[in-house]
């Protein structure tokens, strides 16, 4: 359930208290409460995108720089998507995460399959090769 503007503002009065240069006018305030309702979908979201908000930003960097923070974890409410990058969570950050995630689970399957197979060779049987993924065949042209 999307949380209540009112919600919203509360999260942004922690803002202002916590992340130095945070605009402090009441105008400002209320333009950034209602530009977050915008892109928040539920309070738990808006509950995490807060605490991240503190921990993340060591002073306000603008708007951008929330909607860029909360798209890092979840698809904006309004669809609209950011328009600068947090570090550590750039595109290509976000790819060498990615890589470095499928390189530990190839690595730990390769590892598994090489202590099955040495298991398998003091045992004497017969050793399967390393299972690889199926593959579509083309069909042959007539």
């Amino acid at each position: 359930m999307k949380p209540s503007i009112d919600r919203v503002g509360e999260g942004v009065l922690l803002l202002v208290e916590l992340i130095p240069f945070f605009p402090t006018s009441v105008v400002a305030k209320t333009y950034i409460a209602q530009y977050i309702h915008g892109f928040v979908d539920t309070q738990e979201h808006l509950d995490w995108f807060v605490g991240k908000c503190i921990e993340q930003f060591p002073r306000f960097e603008g708007l951008p720089a929330l909607r860029a923070l909360y798209c890092t974890r979840y698809d904006p409410a309004d669809g609209v998507t950011p328009t600068v990058n947090i570090p550590g969570h750039s595109e290509p950050d976000l790819i060498a995460q990615h890589q470095a995630a499928v390189l530990e689970e190839n690595t730990q399957r390769f590892e598994e399959f090489e202590r099955q197979r040495q298991e398998a060779l003091k045992a004497g049987e017969d050793v399967k090769a390393f299972p690889l993924p199926n593959v579509k065949r083309l069909p042959k042209p007539n």
